[in-house]
């Protein structure tokens, strides 16, 4: 009768059977392990014998399959952290880092063949790597072609970050004419034919025509009342700016709006913010402003204390141990204001006791 052979289920049933045996809890006062378990085998270590150490950790007598016999930690072995001894782990190490990496596949034709990035447009869907300097490993480079007409490969990363927008020259060029103050030809009708009489607030798109201005793309746009001006193109988008600075009075019917809404900021800075340089003399005494917003603010001075253009004069609390609000504010000039101040406090230390 012929011998039977293993099957690998066998193989794997006994090796279960002994990480069972092996993950068992030592009887008190054990000193060995159970027999079954010497000639294992847990990864590249073979249990030589059933004799246990006990050096902080229980430990197992091993031999690693390069021949180097050591006493392994009886969990390492469990948990599968310990597999071979360090020096077999270090050339597997050195083997992984050295073997060349399986090549990417193709980029989907869909996805990015003909996509646009920036002044880059992808024009082949082969990739290649390259090394990258400081931080290991390699780049992804995908071919492109700027509208220049000149060919690279650009990292991948730096196209979906944005970090490469053109090519060097197109970079260079770029920036001579920025700090020249000269438009360059390539900027010019950079905007969609739709942004055409596209409104944002009062202002009006009135040209595709665009400019720079410290790396910032200005838009030519018209007011409601006829002022021509160039707009940052993100303030319009954002909702930062609605209309010229004469029509932004509007709201209150008079010119010195604009000039108190900046009084209303400075004061709300010197009483809520502790960095701010005068907040021991404000907020740090327990000065407060009691207006609920600027527009209140605003039309509060304008209906009570009215002035032309508020030049040349201070708003100053009446009692300056009281607070921004309505009944405890004047026009002031400077020189008036200095008088108004809590001169006590500042001679405290010429008090004789």
């Amino acid at each position: 009768m012929a011998g039977s052979k293993s099957s690998p289920k066998d193989g794997v049933q006994a090796a279960d059977q002994a990480l069972s045996l092996l993950r068992k809890g030592l009887p008190k006062g054990c000193r060995s392990l159970d027999p079954a378990l010497v000639g294992c085998q847990f990864g590249s270590w073979t249990i030589l014998s059933a004799d246990l150490g006990f050096n902080t950790q229980v430990t197992v007598h091993c031999r690693c399959a390069c021949g180097k016999e050591a006493w392994v930690q009886k969990g390492g072995l469990v948990n599968g952290k310990s597999r071979q001894c360090k020096s077999c782990g270090m050339l597997d190490h050195y083997r992984n880092r050295t073997t060349p990496k399986p090549s990417r596949p193709r980029l989907s034709k869909v996805d990015w063949l003909g996509r646009q990035f920036g002044s880059w447009t992808v024009i082949s869907e082969e990739v290649g790597r390259q090394q990258r300097q400081g931080l290991g490993g390699d780049a992804l480079m995908i071919h492109c072609r700027c509208q220049c007409g000149e060919e690279s490969w650009v990292q991948k990363g730096r196209l979906l970050d944005g970090g490469s927008r053109q090519c060097p020259t197109c970079a260079r060029l770029n920036y001579y004419a920025e700090h020249k103050k000269e438009q360059n030809p390539r900027w010019k009708h950079s905007l969609p034919p739709e942004w055409v009489g596209r409104q944002f607030g009062s202002w009006t798109v009135i040209s595709t025509e665009v400019q720079r201005k410290r790396r910032l793309i200005m838009v030519h746009c018209r007011c409601r009342c006829g002022k021509e001006k160039w707009v940052h193109k993100t303030s319009l988008v954002q909702g930062y700016t609605s209309a010229c600075k004469p029509c932004g009075n509007i709201k209150y019917h008079h010119p010195a709006a604009q000039t108190l809404s900046k009084r209303y900021s400075g004061i709300v800075g010197r009483c809520t913010r502790p960095s701010h340089k005068a907040w021991h003399n404000y907020g740090g005494r327990g000065i407060e402003c009691r207006f609920k917003s600027c527009e209140e603010f605003v039309r509060y001075m304008l209906g009570n204390l009215p002035h032309p253009d508020y030049e040349g004069w201070q708003i100053d609390r009446i009692n300056n141990d009281g607070h921004y609000e309505p009944g405890n504010l004047r026009l002031a000039r400077r020189k008036d204001n200095l008088l108004n101040r809590d001169l006590d406090r500042n001679r405290e230390f010429l008090t004789v006791p």
